[in-house]
């Protein structure tokens, strides 16, 4: 059995628009792989998790996942879910008999909680998700080789992968792990990964921004 991570990454200049309003590009395409690296680290330290392939057209993300000893998959540029499930295709066809898709953006990930997910769906052989921590986004998805579920990743991804369940006849187990809810997509989310807090590339990254309307972020220690 072979435990696949797969991370699709959007371009660090374009990812992150909706702190557009609120951060400098360049410090939130900064934000956005600080946020990546720290995934990326989580699940590499992960004991559940066997090997990792990274989506992307970004050349900065290839880098960093070479570094981390990932496999590289180009984006064939349509969108996230034609992405993934180019990206699942190509696992399939080396053997991957569990995928495990993770958001990019997601930096208070521990290994463990990447263990939780894959020990729920070796466990109980079904599908396991973790929403997000309003429970409208998906921010894990554990699929078994032969179930036949395709990825519905954007708004309401987390209603739309368990109502493909049932209508797929797939058992789907939901799981609630703090560290993976806690994605990154406006200032209020950022407020609330200081109480977790996020990884040390996130936080590095969090305490030297200087925000259009608020002073440099702080930790509680």
């Amino acid at each position: 059995m072979t435990v696949w991570a797969l991370l699709p990454v959007k371009k660090f200049a374009e990812a992150k628009t909706r702190l557009g309003t609120w951060l400098p590009d360049a410090q939130r395409a900064g934000l956005a792989r600080a946020m990546y690296e720290d995934t990326l680290a989580a699940l590499a330290a992960s004991t559940g998790i066997e090997r990792i392939a990274v989506v992307s057209s970004d050349e900065q993300a290839h880098a960093i996942a070479t570094r981390a000893g990932a496999l590289c998959l180009d984006d064939p540029g349509l969108d996230l879910n034609a992405a993934l499930e180019a990206g699942r295709s190509e696992l399939l066809s080396m053997g991957a008999s569990i995928i495990v898709v993770f958001p990019s953006d997601i930096p208070a990930l521990r290994p463990q909680d990447a263990d939780a997910v894959v020990d729920a769906g070796r466990e109980g052989r079904a599908a396991v998700i973790v929403p997000d921590h309003l429970r409208t986004g998906t921010n894990a998805l554990l699929l078994h080789r032969t179930m036949p579920l395709r990825y519905s990743f954007g708004p309401d991804s987390f209603e739309a992968h368990t109502r493909l369940a049932r209508e797929s006849g797939v058992e789907m187990h939901m799981l609630r792990l703090r560290n993976i809810e806690c994605d990154c997509d406006t200032p209020e989310d950022i407020l609330r990964l200081t109480a977790v807090p996020p990884g040390k590339f996130t936080t590095r990254s969090l305490e030297n921004l200087k925000p259009a309307s608020e002073g440099s972020v702080r930790f509680a220690r």
